[in-house]
């Protein structure tokens, strides 16, 4: 199953209170491009100790360890995102 509307995944990336991962929910996927890890993504963050933020075209992994590596090595990469450990199992790419 490809990610979904409504599925909570974990945002990497963005400095709120101390902590760069925050929950998220997808509003929108779009398609995934051929030979691609990721898959770009609309979602809502909720930082902590902030309002929710919207953030357009997130680059979603399926693990944190891939969302991490593709943003050390890609320059310019900002916030990235990555199935949470609770719905990891539920998505396939």
């Amino acid at each position: 199953m490809k990610p979904r509307i409504g599925q909570i995944v974990t945002i990497y990336g963005y400095l709120s209170n101390g902590s760069e991962e925050h929950p998220a929910i997808i509003n929108r996927v779009w398609p995934r491009q051929p030979q691609s890890e990721h898959v770009p993504i609309n979602l809502t963050a909720f930082p902590d100790s902030l309002p929710p933020v919207t953030m357009n075209a997130v680059y979603l992994f399926p693990t944190k360890d891939r969302a991490i590596a593709y943003r050390a090595d890609t320059p310019g990469a900002h916030v990235v995102a990555f199935l949470s450990e609770l719905t990891r199992g539920a998505a396939r790419f």
